[in-house]
Formats: structure tokens, C-alpha cells, sequence
């Protein structure tokens, strides 16, 4: 009799991994394709703060983009789905606006470090870590989320833009790229403590979010969003590290 038990118990196993698998593949299928907006944050309901579209969390597995919105600051970053239930997120680029209701805006911004589990049951994703439950969504019925990769027609990208990259051998190097409506560019270089400047022109281009300059040593790329450009490495991604806030340039009022 135990043998015919274990017999069975073995002949079951390889059903429920199917089912497992059925079920973790739905669950992405969902997270994947659906909008979501923010009701609760660490057990507070937050879902009447803010714009109506304030708080909205968007998957696209085509180039594995995750985007939206929180209080006011549109963000913007590249996901990973590890395993049946788990999320990863890199390091999030955003606006930088003022607005109220901002001390929900980092405590949001927040969630992914670490990467979080998640849930999806009844048009309702729960984020965890841990066994505790750090948000929770619902579907977003409006679905009129503004797309991050639309800059090219929803920012007004042209203009003066200055910042102060690093040097290897100076204190820093005060940058001004100057945006024309007819897709050319100026960009002057200046290397403090070395009273050498250096300046330079040419054409550039802009596809979703990434404008992209021509120079001589190559094409430069950048992160545009509002009010500001971030430099991007040769592979389109954000520098990272001590440094990575050199490589932000704001625009000029």
C-alpha cells in the first residue's frame, strides 16, 4: 500500500509543475500587458493623490522598458523578470519637478531597490519584499498614460542645455549643447584651470527618447526628458557610479 502511494505521488509531480509554469507565465503575461496605478504605498492609500494620472506603473517587454509616472516626475528604467515572481529594475532616470504631495514621490521611487516580488490576482499587483507587502496596484482603467518614449512629439527638447562633466585631469568641464529647431547643434567644451575651450557643431538626431549627436569622434547619445539631458554610455545606457549626476545638463531658464 505505501509503495502504490509513492507511485502516485510521482505520476502527480511533473502535473503541478506544469501547472506552476501555466500559472508564473499568465502572471507575466498580465504584469506585462496591463497598466497599473498605485493604492496603496506601505499600507496607506495614496490613490486620489496627486494628477490623474500620478502614480501609474507601465511594462513594455518589447525593449523591456518599465516607465510612468509618480506625483509629478515622469521615471523611466529597463526591467528583468527572474524566476516565476521576481522583478528587478536598473537605475531609474526621472524629471525634476516640484509638486505637492512629494513625500510620497520618493518612498514610490524607492520600491524597486533591491529588486521586489510581486503578485497578480484579480486586476490587483502586489509588490512584496519579503513576505510584506510594500504597494499594491490596480488596473488602470484610463489607460492615457503619456508613453516615456514619445520625446520627439510631447518635449519641447530644443534649447541651451549646461552642465559640468568630469575630467581626468582637471577639476571638471563646463559643457553648453545648444538644441536648434532644424536638428543642428552647437557644443562648446571648457576645461577648468586649463583655459582651454573648445567648440564644435554638427547635426543630430532624436528617436523616442534618445537624441542622438554627430561629432567627430563618433555619435554621442543622450537621455532627453524635461528639463534636462543625461549622457548615455556607447550601448544608450545611463552612466552610472560616484559620477553618474556629472552627466545630467539642465536646461537653461
Amino acid at each position: 500500500m505505501q509503495k502504490t502511494k509513492l507511485i502516485g505521488a510521482l505520476a502527480f509531480t511533473p502535473l503541478l509543475f506544469a501547472a506552476c509554469e501555466a500559472d508564473s507565465a499568465k502572471n507575466k503575461e498580465i504584469l506585462q500587458g496591463t497598466p497599473w496605478k498605485l493604492y496603496e504605498l506601505a499600507g496607506q492609500q495614496v490613490n486620489n493623490t496627486g494628477e490623474e494620472d500620478s502614480f501609474t506603473l507601465n511594462f513594455n517587454p518589447a525593449d523591456s522598458s518599465i516607465y510612468g509616472k509618480a506625483v509629478c516626475n515622469r521615471y523611466f528604467s529597463k526591467y528583468e523578470l527572474i524566476g516565476k515572481d521576481s522583478l528587478a529594475v536598473g537605475e531609474m532616470g526621472a524629471t525634476m519637478m516640484a509638486c505637492p504631495g512629494m513625500e510620497f514621490e520618493f518612498p514610490y521611487m524607492q520600491l524597486f531597490n533591491g529588486g521586489v516580488t510581486y503578485q497578480v490576482k484579480d486586476s490587483v499587483l502586489t509588490l512584496l519584499k519579503g513576505k510584506k507587502a510594500v504597494a499594491v496596484f490596480h488596473k488602470y482603467e484610463q489607460q492615457s498614460v503619456p508613453d516615456m518614449h514619445t520625446a520627439e512629439t510631447s518635449l519641447d527638447y530644443t534649447g541651451t542645455y549646461k552642465g559640468v562633466m568630469p575630467c581626468a585631469d582637471c577639476p571638471g568641464i563646463d559643457i553648453t549643447i545648444n538644441l536648434l529647431e532644424d536638428n543642428k547643434y552647437t557644443m562648446v567644451l571648457n576645461y577648468q584651470e586649463r583655459a582651454s575651450t573648445f567648440s564644435s557643431e554638427g547635426a543630430y538626431s532624436i528617436d523616442k527618447n534618445i537624441i542622438t549627436l554627430s561629432t567627430e569622434d563618433g555619435p554621442e547619445y543622450y537621455f532627453v526628458g524635461e528639463g534636462y539631458l543625461k549622457r548615455l554610455d556607447k550601448d544608450k545606457q545611463p552612466v552610472t557610479g560616484e559620477l553618474a549626476d556629472m552627466y545630467i545638463l539642465k536646461k537653461a531658464e
